[in-house]
C-alpha cells in the first residue's frame, strides 16, 4: 500500500488553507490556490485543538445523525451525534468508514467525457452541464423520456428533484436501493389499506419474533434497532429480558443474537408465520377488525401439510404462540431481509403484520409510519416495459447509485443504459455504471457538501460540509440547479443559486421567517431540528379487501430444491463501500473471513461433492455461475448455499476490483421486478482455481477456559428475591447474577473446587489476592473498562472506530493469511452451543492493561511499563522489536509491524495526527485511547476540576451501537465501571489462573435457562 499519486501535501494545503469549514457552493469551482499563513489564523481554528461539526451520514436510508471531528480543516474522525434521536450516538461500520470514501484515492476528480469507443477525456463543469443540458433538451423536444435515477432521497434534494422533473414534458425520476422495502411497503398496504410503514420498537418487547429480517445489521434502522434491542437485553429493575427467537435458513449475525434459532428450509416463512397466526387466534384480543380478517387469512390451512419439510414442528409452534399470547402487547414480530425477497416474501410479511395486529402489538412495539406515495423505483420501471424497445429514452442521468452491479445480469437496465442517447454519471468512483456512461461528473462526499432530509417523522436533519472538497466536485443538489440554471434548459425552478441557499430557503418555509436566522444557526450547529418529533404512529384498521390479496399456496417445494442464498453483511452494504480498505480487513462477524468471499454450505452437502473447507466451489443457477472458496457451516439449512453481497465488483477501486464475487449477477427478477435474493442451484461443482479462504480466528470454541461466560436468568430472579444461588454458597446481587453463572456449574467447575473464590469460573468480585510485593498505588486516576456482553451484539463498529482513531494499518490478505492484522481490538465468537444457540455470545478481545502485565517485566529496554493512572503503557521510540511482550502476552492482543505499512495518497489524510504512526520492528497495541485520555484530562485541568463521569470516551466506547462499552476512573467509587468491577456479573479473563489483574471487567450475558451454558 505504499503507492504514490501526484496529489501531495502542497496541493492539500491550497484546498484547507483558505477556510476550514464551508463548502464551495454553486457550480464546482476550481481549488483555492491562495495560501493564508497560519501566524494569521482563523479565528475559529486552534492549532492541535479539534473542531466538531454536526452532520448527518448517507451511507442507508436510515440517517444518523453524526460529528465529524476535523483538524486544521482536515476531517479525520466520525462519530454518533448522542442528541439525534435516531442513532443516540451509537454509528455503524459502514457510517465509520465513510471518511475513507471521502480520501479515496481512487475518486474521480473532475468532470469526464468520451465518444463512442473512446477514452474518457477531462472537461470542465462548464461543459459537462452545457453537453448534458442540451442532451435534456433535444430528447425533451423529441418526445422521449428523460430519466433521473438515484437512491434514496429525501428532504430538499426530494423538493428540488421533483421541481426539476415537474419542468420537463417527458422526465421520469426512479429510485434504486438495493435494500428497498418493496416487500414491506406492499404488506402493508394490504392489510392496512394505506400507505405505511411498520417501525419496529425492540425497547418495549418482551418477546420478538424474527422471519429473516437482519434487524442488528442492514434491515430497516439497524442502529436504532440494535440500541433498543440491547436496552431489553440487559437486566432491569424487575430483573427481566426479552426473549428471542429467530427463523431463518442460515446463521445470520441476528440470528446468532437469538436465544432460539430455527434453521428452517428456504421460502417457508410464510407457511410457519401463517400457522402461527392460526394458533394465536383462539386467545388473542384481535382489536380493530384483526380477528374477523386473520380468520379469513388462514381459511382452508392444512397444518401438517403447511409445515410439512420446513425444519418446524407443530409442537415447538405451539410453546411458541403460548408466549406471544401471554405478552400479548408487548411482543413483536418482524419479517424481512433477503431470504425474503422471493415472490412469497409480501405474503410472509403481510402474516406477519396481521399477527401483530391480532397480537394488540400495532401502537406498542410496532408503529406504522406514513411514507406517501413513494417514487416509483427502477425495478418497477424495468418490469412494466419488458417487453419495450429503448428508443423512447433519450438521456438517462444516473446519481449516487450503482444498478449494473446491483441488478441481476438478466435485467434490461444494462441494455437501457448502452442504447440511450447520453448515459450521464454522478459518482464517486468510476464503478461498473460509470463505466457505460458518456459523461461522469465528481459527486461530492457528505463531508463536501450541503444536504438534508428526514431521518423519521418530524426529525429534520442537516448536513454542513466539514471540509472544502478535495476536487472538482459538487453534489446532486448543486448539479441540479447547475443544469436548471444553464441556458439550454432555463428551467426557472428557484433563485437560490447554491444548494445551500435552496436548502435554507425551504427551512425558511417549513419553521416560519420570523426569527429565522436566529434558528437557522442553531439548526446547522446541532445538526437539524427534531423538536417536533412524532413518537406515535398513523391511527390503522384492517383493510376490507385483506383476504382476497393472499396467494393459494405459500409453502415450499418439494424435493431437493437447493438454493443460492445471497444475503448482505454488516460490512459492506449494497457493495457501494467495498473500496474501504478497513471494511475489506475487519473479519466478517460470523465467520471472521476477511480480504473476499465464500460460499456457506452444509457439512451433508459438502460431503457429497466430495469437498472440504478451502476448496473452491462453482455456484451455477439459470443466471449464470460464481465461484468462491468454501465455507462450511452445519448453522446453514442443507437445501441452501449462501453468498454474501457486496464483493465482487469489476470497476472501483484498487481494493475492491478482482476481491470476491458478485451473487447478484446470478440472481433472476421477481415477479415484482425488484431483485430477487434467492435462486435455485442448477449445479454444484468443484473447481479448478485455488484461492485461499482467510479467516482470523484460530479455533470455534473457547475451550472451557470461561472467556464467555453466561448466567441463567432463573438464578438472577432468585437473586432479586434474597434467595441463594442453588447450593454453592455464594451470594448474589441484584445487579448481576450467581457468581458462578451458568459456567460454574458441572464439569466446568475444573478440579472440583466446589465454590467461593476457588472456583476459577465463579463471577463476582473476588478476594484480593496476596501479593508478593507491594503493588502500585494510583493516586488520582486508575483507568478501566467494563464490556457487557448481554448488550454486545457482535456489529464490528467498534473496531472500525479503532482503526479510524488510531491509524491501525491494514496490511492486506497475504498478511492476513500469516496471522499478521494489526487490529487492536478484535470480536471473539465461539461455537459451543446447542443448536438452537450455537454462538453463545461474542467477546470484544482488547489489550486488558493488567495490574500485573506479563508483557512488562520481560521487555529488555523498559518500552512497556505500567503508569501511576493504570495504563499498560507502551513508548515506540524505545521498541527494539524483541516481541518478547507479545510472545508473553496471556490475551494475544499485542501487534508488531514487520513491514512500513503505508497509505496511497490521500488516504494518508485520513491519518488522526494525535496519534503516531508505527514503524517497522516496533510492537503496539491498544492504549484506551490515551491522546482522548490527555486531552480530557488537559480541559479538566484548566477548568480547575478532576475528570467528570463519562468525558472520557475511548474511540471503541463512543461508537457502540449497543452501549456494551463504559470507561471511566475506577478510584472513583461513584463511576459506573466501579460499579461494574463490583457487579455480581463481573470477571475477568483468565484472571485466576494467571493473576494478570485486568482492568477490563466483563459482565456475564444474561440468558433464558434453555440458552445458558452448561
Amino acid at each position: 500500500m505504499s503507492e504514490k499519486t501526484g496529489f501531495n501535501r502542497r496541493d492539500f494545503l491550497k484546498i484547507v488553507g483558505a477556510t476550514t469549514g464551508m463548502a464551495a457552493t454553486g457550480c464546482a469551482q476550481d481549488v483555492p490556490e491562495k495560501l493564508i499563513p497560519y501566524v494569521v489564523q482563523p479565528d475559529e481554528v486552534i492549532p492541535g485543538v479539534a473542531t466538531w461539526y454536526a452532520a448527518t451520514c448517507d451511507q442507508c436510508p436510515t440517517g444518523c445523525g453524526t460529528l465529524v471531528r476535523t483538524r486544521e480543516g482536515r476531517a479525520v474522525k466520525v462519530e454518533g451525534n448522542r442528541a439525534h434521536p435516531v442513532n443516540r450516538g451509537g454509528l455503524c461500520s459502514l457510517g465509520q468508514s465513510s471518511l475513507q470514501t471521502l480520501y479515496d484515492p481512487d475518486r474521480v476528480r473532475e468532470p469526464l467525457k468520451r465518444k463512442v469507443n473512446e477514452a474518457f477525456k477531462p472537461v470542465t463543469w462548464d461543459a459537462a452541464i452545457g453537453d448534458v443540458a442540451k442532451a435534456i433538451k433535444a430528447s425533451d423536444a423529441a418526445g422521449k423520456k428523460t430519466l433521473i435515477i438515484t437512491g434514496s432521497v429525501s428532504g430538499s434534494t426530494r423538493t428540488l428533484l421533483d421541481g426539476f422533473s415537474s419542468k420537463l414534458k417527458n422526465a421520469v425520476t426512479l429510485r434504486h436501493e438495493l435494500f428497498e422495502s418493496e416487500a414491506l411497503d406492499a404488506a402493508a398496504k394490504r392489510v392496512f389499506g394505506q400507505d405505511v410503514r411498520p417501525h419496529y420498537h425492540f425497547d418495549k418487547a418482551d418477546l420478538v419474533v424474527g422471519f429473516g429480517a437482519d434487524y442488528l445489521e442492514t434491515f430497516g434502522s439497524p442502529v436504532e434497532y440494535t440500541k433498543d434491542f440491547s436496552k431489553r437485553r440487559v437486566p432491569d429493575s424487575h430483573g427481566s429480558i426479552s426473549e428471542v427467537y429467530h427463523f431463518e435458513p442460515r446463521l445470520s449475525l441476528t440470528a446468532s443474537n437469538a436465544d432460539t434459532f430455527y434453521k428452517i428450509a428456504p421460502e417457508s416463512e410464510a407457511a410457519i408465520i401463517r400457522t402461527l397466526l392460526a394458533k394465536t387466534l383462539a386467545k388473542a384480543a384481535a382489536p380493530n377488525g384483526s380477528r374477523a380478517a386473520a380468520e379469513r387469512a388462514v381459511v382452508g390451512l392444512n397444518v401438517t401439510s403447511a409445515l410439512k419439510g420446513t425444519g418446524v414442528s407443530e409442537a415447538q409452534l405451539d410453546v411458541l404462540a403460548e408466549k406471544l399470547i401471554k405478552h400479548a402487547g408487548k411482543s413483536l414480530i418482524i419479517a424481512g431481509g433477503a431470504s425474503l425477497r422471493g415472490d412469497s416474501g409480501a405474503d410472509a410479511a403481510a402474516y406477519a403484520l396481521l399477527l401483530n395486529a391480532v397480537l394488540g402489538s400495532i401502537g406498542n412495539t410496532v408503529s406504522l409510519r406514513s411514507h406517501g406515495a413513494e417514487t416509483q423505483t427502477l425495478t418497477a420501471f424495468l418490469h412494466d416495459r419488458k417487453d419495450h424497445k429503448n428508443d423512447d429514452v433519450g438521456v438517462v442521468l444516473v446519481a449516487g447509485t450503482n444498478p449494473v452491479f446491483s441488478l441481476p445480469a438478466s435485467s434490461a437496465f444494462e441494455k437501457l443504459a448502452t442504447s440511450v442517447g447520453l448515459l450521464v454519471s454522478l459518482t464517486t468512483n468510476l464503478d461498473e455504471t460509470s463505466q457505460l456512461a458518456n459523461v461522469v461528473l465528481p459527486a461530492s462526499t457528505s463531508f463536501e457538501a450541503w444536504n438534508d432530509g428526514e431521518s423519521a417523522p418530524g426529525v429534520f436533519t442537516i448536513n454542513q460540509p466539514s471540509m472544502q472538497p478535495l476536487y472538482k466536485s459538487q453534489g446532486l443538489g448543486d448539479t441540479l440547479i447547475a443544469l436548471a440554471a444553464n441556458s439550454s434548459l432555463d428551467l426557472k425552478i428557484t433563485e437560490a443559486t447554491s444548494f445551500e441557499a435552496f436548502i435554507k430557503e425551504q427551512w425558511s418555509k417549513r419553521t416560519g421567517s420570523a426569527g429565522f436566522e436566529g434558528r437557522w444557526l442553531q439548526y446547522v450547529q446541532g445538526g437539524g431540528d427534531w423538536s417536533k418529533a412524532v413518537a406515535a404512529g398513523v391511527a390503522w384498521s384492517i383493510s376490507s379487501t385483506l383476504a382476497s390479496t393472499f396467494s393459494s399456496s405459500s409453502k415450499k417445494e418439494e424435493g431437493d430444491a437447493l438454493r443460492l442464498l445471497a444475503f448482505p453483511t454488516v460490512r459492506f452494504g449494497d457493495g457501494s463501500a467495498a473500496n474501504r480498505p478497513w471494511l475489506q480487513e475487519i473479519p466478517d462477524p460470523m465467520t471472521t473471513a476477511v480480504w473476499g468471499s465464500w460460499v456457506e454450505i452444509h457439512p451433508k452437502r459438502l460431503a457429497k461433492l466430495g469437498m472440504k473447507q478451502g476448496d473452491v466451489l462453482q455456484v451455477h443457477t439459470e443466471g449464470g455461475a460464481i465461484e468462491a472458496p468454501v465455507y462450511e457451516s452445519k448453522f446453514i439449512h442443507e437445501d441452501v448455499v449462501a453468498v454474501p453481497i457486496g464483493l465482487g465488483h469489476e470497476s472501483l477501486g484498487r481494493y475492491a476490483d478482482g476481491v470476491g464475487v458478485n451473487p447478484l449477477s446470478v440472481m433472476p427478477v421477481a415477479a415484482d421486478g425488484s431483485t430477487a435474493f434467492m435462486a435455485p442451484v442448477t449445479r454444484l461443482a468443484k473447481s479448478l482455481v485455488n484461492e485461499e479462504l482467510v479467516t482470523t480466528q484460530g479455533h470455534d470454541s473457547q475451550m472451557k477456559r470461561g472467556i464467555y461466560r453466561s448466567v441463567g436468568l432463573a438464578e438472577l430472579q432468585k437473586s432479586a428475591n434474597g434467595h441463594h444461588a442453588e447450593d454453592h454458597g455464594h451470594k448474589v446481587d441484584t445487579n448481576g447474577a450467581d457468581k458462578h453463572g451458568s459456567d460454574g456449574h458441572g464439569d466446568d467447575h475444573g478440579d472440583g473446587h466446589g465454590g467461593g473464590h476457588h472456583d476459577p469460573l465463579a463471577l463476582g468480585p473476588r478476594e484480593e489476592p496476596k501479593q508478593m510485593y507491594k503493588q502500585m498505588e494510583h493516586s488520582q486516576y486508575k483507568w478501566g473498562m467494563s464490556i457487557d456482553l448481554a448488550s454486545c451484539t457482535g456489529c464490528s463498529a467498534c473496531v472500525t472506530a479503532c482503526y479510524a482513531e488510531n491509524n491501525v494499518p491494514v496490511v492486506g490478505k497475504e498478511f492476513c493469511a500469516q496471522g499478521r492484522e494489526m487490529s487492536w481490538i478484535r470480536l471473539e465468537r465461539y461455537f459451543d452451543g446447542p443448536e438452537t444457540k450455537p454462538v453463545e455470545g461474542f467477546v470484544p478481545m482488547m489489550c486488558q492493561h493488567c495490574n500485573n502485565a506479563p508483557c512488562e517485566p520481560v521487555c529488555p529496554v523498559y518500552a512497556t511499563y505500567h503508569s501511576d493512572e493504570g495504563l499498560n503503557t507502551m513508548v515506540y521510540n524505545r521498541c527494539v522489536g524483541t516481541r518478547y511482550c507479545g510472545n508473553n502476552c496471556s490475551y494475544k492482543v499485542r501487534r508488531f509491524n514487520w513491514f512500513d505499512y503505508s497509505w496511497p495518497e490521500p488516504l494518508n489524510w485520513q491519518l488522526n495526527p494525535d496519534v503516531t504512526e508505527r514503524t517497522t520492528g516496533v510492537m503496539e497495541k491498544c492504549t484506551f485511547c490515551i491522546q482522548r485520555i490527555r486531552e480530557g484530562q488537559n480541559t479538566a485541568k484548566n477548568e480547575g476540576r478532576e475528570v467528570a463521569e463519562g468525558e472520557i470516551q475511548p474511540a471503541c466506547a463512543s461508537s457502540c451501537p449497543a452501549d456494551a462499552i463504559t470507561f471511566g476512573n475506577m478510584n472513583d467509587t461513584h463511576s459506573k465501571v466501579f460499579a461494574d468491577s463490583k457487579s455480581a456479573r463481573g470477571y475477568k479473563v483468565l484472571d485466576f489462573e494467571l493473576n494478570t489483574q485486568p482492568a477490563v471487567t466483563y459482565l456475564a450475558e444474561v440468558v433464558h435457562e434453555g440458552s445458558a451454558k452448561k
